[in-house]
């Protein structure tokens, strides 16, 4: 909830207290929920924590894809008629990064994959909890490992993307980094609304709801499993080995 009301109270208004329309660009979309700007391929709302099915955010990356291309053909068809065209067909962030990595490429990766992990470190500790205690099926002690991971993983989402992918690796480190960074706010959002889905369950007794969790679960530790190789191939890709992650902390 402080994240929808940040939200909101951060966007810029025009007077009389108007909010200044503001629509989603390419790679981004509009929540079917709650209506806020996320990324075409999210897969939960970091606004109102919808999630979304693989087949939505399958049909939401087409159609993004599709509408790229319609907005370079409109680019292209000006660029003849008026000998000038101006379009932004990427994100409003958008940062100058050079073609290869710099000089201090591998230091930055390792310094960037320690900040994610370190992020993510207290939220981690108490997914790994929730899956110990899961295996003794004792109810309350799943809902207080749930409750525990709930309060754990709140914020967690947002201070990862706070956390700056560095220039200096180069362009295609880069890209792969600002995935990396990405699966791990998903990461991170999927065990904090799984911890609510747990302590809904387990409240309510319902064999339906208790089934689900499964998959959860699954999602979860297919989530944590992304974030991970994300992180890895990014740094990999400027020379960082295990080692090195291993031991420059």
């Amino acid at each position: 909830m402080d994240k929808v009301v940040d939200n909101v109270l951060s966007r810029p208004r025009l007077p009389g207290g108007n909010e200044m329309a503001k629509g989603p660009k390419n790679g981004e979309r509009l929540c079917p929920q709650c209506k806020e700007i996320i990324k075409v391929d999210a897969v939960i709302c970091k606004h109102c924590r919808a999630e979304f099915s693989q087949e939505d955010v399958a049909a939401a990356v087409s159609a993004d894809k599709k509408k790229t291309q319609y907005t370079a053909m409109g680019c292209l068809g000006l660029l003849l008629l008026m000998g000038s065209c101006v379009a932004i067909l990427g994100k409003e962030d958008k940062v100058e990064v050079a073609e290869k990595p710099a000089a201090t490429a591998k230091v930055d990766a390792i310094a960037f994959f320690h900040s994610i992990t370190g992020a993510m470190a207290e939220c981690d500790a108490a997914g790994i909890h929730v899956a110990e205690v899961g295996k003794g099926m004792d109810p309350v002690a799943m809902y207080q490992a749930a409750s525990g991971m709930e309060s754990a993983c709140t914020g967690t989402s947002r201070d990862v993307d706070a956390i700056e992918v560095p220039t200096s690796v180069g362009k295609d480190a880069y890209a792969a980094l600002r995935k990396g960074r990405e699966a791990c706010s998903n990461a991170a959002l999927m065990r904090w609304s799984g911890a609510m889905a747990m302590k809904e369950a387990l409240d309510g007794g319902s064999v339906g709801k208790l089934a689900a969790l499964q998959d959860r679960a699954d999602a979860m530790s297919s989530g944590t499993m992304l974030c991970a190789l994300g992180l890895v191939q990014g740094t990999a890709s400027v020379g960082v080995t295990s080692k090195d992650l291993a031991t420059a902390k």
